[in-house]
């Protein structure tokens, strides 16, 4: 099993000082972080879907070993619950071709209010329009979703469970994450 080590993010104000060194300007924040850690989370694609732009510097700027989660556009999870997203998925999609090769898994994270039954019935419609150049993870917020019927799900689909230590509140932190054994 290989692990990797990193944060939910690397442009952090607060970071220069403590972790960047202080005057290193904020466009060279990746690159330093990559020297450091193997893996990062985009957290701001959950915001905004980034543009082809953005995700190409990303890819050019940071070493091979270097792997990304890129969040799902809050407005395909948050907004509109998974229903009727084709447009924004295929955005979302065409903007993270750059990482292709360097992406763990792009994140579906649920909100809080979404329980496993609509969770599940929302999914099941979703799945057969994933990109297959990509793995998937799918964040869970309510206690509902820890049962057999979940699991299988994922396992079924190849879909990482990931859960916080908090579920059932708005937090994201402390993440925890159940695999397939083949990933």
């Amino acid at each position: 099993m290989k692990y990797h080590t990193g944060c939910s993010g690397w442009s952090y104000t607060s970071w220069e000082g403590p972790f960047y060194p202080s005057g290193t300007e904020n466009y060279r924040w990746l690159n330093y972080y990559s020297h450091v850690f193997d893996y990062v989370e985009i957290d701001s694609s959950f915001y905004r879907t980034p543009s082809l732009q953005m995700v190409k510097n990303w890819a050019m700027k940071t070493p091979k070993n270097l792997k990304f989660t890129a969040k799902f556009p809050k407005v395909i999870t948050h907004d509109t619950r998974l229903k009727e997203v084709d447009d924004e998925l295929e955005r979302f999609f065409d903007a993270m071709v750059p990482l292709e090769n360097k992406t763990l898994a792009l994140l579906i994270q649920l909100p809080p209010s979404i329980q496993i039954h609509e969770g599940l019935e929302r999914l099941r419609d979703l799945v057969p329009e994933l990109d297959n150049r990509f793995r998937y993870a799918v964040e869970v917020r309510h206690r509902s979703w820890f049962q057999d019927l979940a699991y299988s799900f994922f396992a079924n689909n190849n879909i990482c469970l990931v859960w916080n230590q908090l579920t059932d509140t708005s937090c994201c932190h402390d993440r925890f994450c159940l695999c397939p054994t083949y990933w």
